[in-house]
Parts: structure tokens; sequence; C-alpha cells
């Protein structure tokens, strides 16, 4: 069998790839060597080694359960690169108020009685005494003295704080009485009922399209009032469809849709969401126009008589009918070069326009329909001047 006090001769990375069990530490997953420390101890210390370092507060999940790593070496005092660390089996799920926010981490709880505990006890303990030991985080290294804790069927008060082990906080607690906000049904003591929301404003969906951004914005309230000192936390579900940065701004980069979840940095619990669709870009403007008449005779016009033209546009094929790309007409004499007398402008819109013959009993003008938007679509139209009869 495999002794972690012996030296390893071998290549240790083969051991274990071929021994190692898989764990969790600090919610990342690889394989680690994990034997007994003390097979006869009453906590039952084991001993973890890794290829990669440990640390000691570290968080190990392992065979349904939740480890603690006490201490470690990481001085890479092995040829083989390995790194070693003790750990030891937590017991209780320790839960506690913020206000507003609930916290909670895995510790050991450790007492001199074993009254409602169900692990090992600490002979060194006082009775009535309980001591917790806690990976030291952000939310664990802001616990005073003072705090209360429900401790399986017991309430204990911190009397002593002990932070000078790396990685890990212990407590000292002493038995505390059971008041009527203690929720056993929660695992919070001293519990103040608390509502915080967090909603994005922006609303609930939109579509954008692909290369487009938007903007979101948030609003935190805590028991209805509304407080935006919190940070938000913004995380897209399918990056390759949409991404977002940490200040809310979508980027959409393919068609698809996407998920963008809203949530508190202080209690990731909080969140809210926003839905994205995004669609392929419309093609770029292509614009051209015709000129009609109602006319069966539209290259005509007698002399003192009157003409109506139409000009349609349209973009990519598509005709535009809201008037939205107005023309300018202007007539010109038949080289398309100077402006002509035997015809004039009677009338004109953006769409439309009257012409009408000058008195001219023979001869050639030219009308032109310019796009207002973009002067160099233009169409023409040549129309002859006749005499009366």
């Amino acid at each position: 069998m495999y002794n972690p006090f012996q030296p390893i001769t071998g290549d240790y990375e083969y051991l274990i790839d071929t021994m190692g069990k898989s764990v969790k530490i600090d919610g990342e997953t690889q394989n680690v060597l994990m034997q007994m420390s003390n097979p006869n101890g009453k906590y039952a210390d084991r001993i973890i080694q890794s290829l990669s370092p440990l640390s000691s507060g570290s968080l190990v999940e392992y065979n349904n359960s939740f480890w603690l790593i006490m201490s470690d070496i990481n001085d890479n005092r092995y040829e083989d690169n390995r790194y070693k660390g003790v750990i030891k089996k937590c017991n209780i799920l320790l839960k506690w108020q913020q206000i507003p926010f609930v916290r909670q981490t895995w510790a050991i709880l450790e007492d001199s009685t074993t009254i409602g505990v169900s692990y090992g006890r600490d002979m060194n303990l006082a009775q009535g005494k309980f001591k917790l030991t806690l990976p030291k985080n952000q939310y664990t290294d802001a616990i005073e003295l003072n705090k209360t804790f429900l401790l399986f069927n017991n309430k204990g008060k911190v009397s002593h704080i002990d932070k000078t082990k790396e990685g890990i906080i212990q407590l000292l607690l002493d038995l505390d009485t059971i008041g009527a906000n203690d929720r056993f049904d929660l695992g919070i003591a001293d519990y103040q009922a608390s509502t915080i929301t967090l909603t994005i404003t922006t609303g609930e969906s939109s579509q954008l399209q692909k290369g487009n951004t938007l903007q979101l914005a948030t609003s935190v309230a805590i028991n209805g009032t509304v407080d935006n000192t919190y940070k938000v936390l913004f995380k897209s579900d399918n990056e390759t469809v949409a991404t977002v940065d940490a200040t809310g701004l979508i980027t959409s980069k393919a068609v698809g849709s996407a998920i963008i979840t809203a949530s508190l940095e202080a209690d990731s619990t909080v969140t809210d969401t926003y839905a994205i669709n995004v669609v392929d870009a419309p093609p770029a403007p292509s614009y051209n126009v015709t000129i009609t008449s109602t006319s069966t005779t539209p290259n005509e016009i007698k002399d003192s008589q009157t003409k109506t033209y139409n000009a349609n546009v349209y973009n990519n094929s598509v005709q535009i009918t809201d008037g939205s790309q107005p023309v300018t007409w202007s007539l010109w004499d038949d080289t398309k070069t100077t402006t002509t007398t035997l015809a004039l402008i009677d009338s004109q819109t953006g769409t439309s326009c009257v012409v009408k013959n000058n008195k001219a009993m023979s001869g050639y003008v030219q009308l032109c329909a310019t796009l207002n938007s973009n002067s160099t679509i233009k169409q023409w139209i040549r129309i002859q001047m006749k005499a009366l009869f």
C-alpha cells in the first residue's frame, strides 16, 4: 500500500493519475493522494498530496463531505515537486447574518462534552465551551466578539478570536441562552428578516443587431430602500453570442440568444436576468430611383400642356413608400449640361412633379430626379416638346 511518509522514487505524476482521488479544492477539480494521518486518531485527519500548491484554510470537497486544510507544506521540499497538507473533516455548515446578508461556510465544531455535537471532543475545552475552526475570508474575518451562532441544538456566543494561523480562524464560544429570534429552521442566531432585491432597470429583454452594444442599468434595494452602493457583477451564459463587461455593457457577437445575469458581489443569490436576441444587421443601403407617369405618353408634352411624373425610390430592391427618401426635380436641355426654357416645372414635391410645355413646338428636355440623401443617385427621362396640333 502507498505510504505518504516514505520517499517516492517513481513518477509522482503517474501515481496521481493512477491512484489519485478526484476532489474539488475551493471549487477547482484536481486529482490528489489522500491517506489517514493516524488511523487511530479521534479526528480522522488525513494527509493530502497534490501537484499544485495547497493553502491552509482551503475547503476540499471529497466523498460528499467537506474538509478543511489545517496546515500545508508548499516549500517544494520534495524532488518530485509535490505539495502536502493536513485536512480535517468539517461537521457543521455554519450560518450567520452580516445584515442584510446571510453568510455560510463549512467549519469544524468541537466541545468538551459532545452536547448536541456529532463530532469528537476537545478535552482542553472547559464545560460549556465550544470551538469553531473555519476558513479565513472576507466574511469570516469580519466576525466580532459576542457574535452568536446556532450550533446544532445549542447557541454559542464568541468570547475569543484567534487569527494567528495562516488561512484559518478559530473562535471560542460560550454557551448562550436561546431566544425568540434564533431561527433553527434557518440555522441562524438572532435572525433579522431582510429583503434584498436587484433589478435590471433596462427592462427584461431586447433585440440587438450583430455588432451593436447595449448598456444595462441596475438598482439595488434593501427592505424597499434603494441603495446602489453595492457592487453588481455581470455574466453571459453564451459569450459566442453576446458578452458583457464589468459595467454591464453588452456587445453582440453572433446571431442567437443569450441570458445576461446580474448578481450582487456581496450575495450571489440575489440576481436578475436580461434576455438578448442577436440578429443579423441589415444590408448596407443601396438606393436607386425610377421615374413613372400615369400618362400613356410620358415622353411627350404638347404646347402649354402639363404632365405629372412620380419618383419611385428603392433600397435593395424594396420600394420606400414612407417619404423618408425624397428627391429634388430639375429640368435640363437634351445634353443634360444646361438648363432649358423649352419647359418648366410647374410644381414639385419630394415624390412627384408637374412639368409644363413652355409654348415649345419642338425640341427635347431632360427631367432629372436626384436623391436628396445622395446626389450621385439620380434618374432621367427624355421628354419631347410638341405642337398642340
